[in-house]
């Protein structure tokens, strides 16, 4: 059994794939295995899965229709026999010392979680330098944590409250049989998985430490990417949709108050995020997120949705088209202080 499984969910990157393959080639800790999943890429990624699978043997290739990264992910998760997983996204890199650094520590400290930080990069001369440094801030390991070790219900809790948690799974290196909990799986078919993914894996470790290590490579796209009216509309309706499936499940766990506290907390914050983004489309593009949400939940999340976040989403957008945009946080707040309640928070 290899020590360490890495996770590489791979749709159209080949532009980047083999830039990220090497990187984990290159790791000076030697005994882990690579499962790549092939979410049914159409460009020439298959053919260089094929071509280093063929050079070495640690390198498993999965193949399955597209069904986004939650799925790829899981189907990942899935096959993986090492003793601790890491995410890496395609078109990202790992520091070649990465996981020898990061198994060191998780053995001696015994952890079943540990958190660690990334830079970024970008191949392209209109990198956004603010934008870069912004993102660095945000993905840098919290300094007044590194080197405790506490559970991870005291781990989340530190970051929850504190509006500190990085919800990126390829930020932390994970005991997989800590992840046992059906919880610790990725919704599938939405973008923004990972704000339902991240709470409930740092919930379950026993053992979680943050680590001042900054071995991840983050690559930026331009912004531009994001700008596409469809990647936006997708963006708001699958921010809704993952909000009510972490509602959902928040909600039916059994923490004290102090765990739901800070659950509240991370709901509100998510909350805020998904109503600025769904504000932030026109008439048309409403139209098309209400289209797409229509066909995304089972009965009971339809319920969760219809209850506790369509009235957030109608009286948001009620009050916004009364006030002046400079009152549009107060709004937002207030609005996640209600939904915090629910959570007797």
């Amino acid at each position: 059994m290899p020590r360490v499984s890495l996770i590489v969910p791979v749709f159209n990157t080949a532009p980047f794939l083999r830039e990220c393959l090497e990187s984990v080639l290159a790791q000076t800790f030697p005994d882990w295995e690579l499962v790549c999943v092939d979410d049914g890429s159409t460009d020439d990624s298959p053919r260089i899965l094929a071509e280093y699978s063929a050079r070495d043997e640690r390198i498993v290739v999965l193949r399955q229709s597209n069904s986004g990264q939650g799925a790829a992910r899981n189907a990942g998760l899935g096959k993986a026999r090492g003793e601790y997983v890491l995410f890496l996204d395609s078109d990202d890199l790992l520091d070649s010392g990465a996981l020898s650094d990061l198994v060191k520590i998780c053995d001696a400290d015994r952890l079943d979680h540990l958190i660690f930080g990334a830079r970024c990069f970008s191949s392209t001369p209109e990198a956004d330098a603010e934008r870069m440094a912004a993102l660095d801030r945000m993905y840098a390991p919290p300094a007044d944590l590194e080197g405790r070790v506490v559970s991870g219900r005291e781990l989340f809790k530190a970051l929850a409250l504190s509006d500190r948690l990085c919800v990126s799974p390829c930020l932390r290196m994970m005991r997989r049989s800590s992840l046992a909990d059906p919880c610790c799986r990725f919704p599938e078919g939405i973008v923004l998985e990972d704000n339902v993914f991240t709470p409930f894996v740092v919930l379950s470790a026993e053992r979680a430490s943050v680590a001042g290590i900054v071995c991840y490579r983050r690559r930026l796209h331009p912004a531009s990417t994001t700008a596409n009216p469809d990647w936006r509309v997708r963006r708001a309706a699958d921010g809704l949709a993952a909000y009510v499936k972490f509602l959902r499940l928040a909600l039916g766990r059994h923490d004290g108050v102090d765990v739901r506290m800070a659950l509240g907390r991370f709901g509100g914050c998510f909350l805020e995020a998904c109503l600025a983004q769904y504000a932030s489309l026109d008439t048309k593009g409403i139209s098309s997120a209400e289209k797409r949400l229509a066909g995304m939940f089972d009965e009971g999340e339809r319920g969760f949705f219809e209850l506790a976040v369509r009235p957030a989403v109608v009286a948001y957008m009620r009050d916004l088209a009364s006030r002046v945009g400079g009152r549009r946080v107060g709004i937002l707040r207030r609005l996640a202080r209600k939904i915090r309640k629910v959570f007797g928070a």
